[in-house]
């Protein structure tokens, strides 16, 4: 996968649309939310506490997508 390089991704935003900055602003949006879940996914394994329920929809339904920074699934 190549590096992220932050001035090609803001030329790239420079060149969209108004409605597809909205729809951009939607992605980026919800891939913060997934991404905050496995930080505190991540931050109660660390901590030896319970990860037992989803922090972004309180769920306790576990489906395997993959694996945290810490391995966990």
């Amino acid at each position: 996968m190549p590096r992220f390089d932050p001035t090609e991704f803001g030329r790239l935003l420079a060149r969209l649309t108004p409605q597809e900055l909205r729809q951009a602003e939607g992605l980026v949006a919800e891939a913060r939310k997934r991404a905050e879940a496995v930080l505190e996914i991540d931050a109660r394994a660390d901590s030896g506490g319970p990860a037992a329920s989803c922090p972004r929809c309180g769920g306790d339904a576990r489906t395997r997508w993959g694996r945290t920074r810490t391995g966990a699934q």
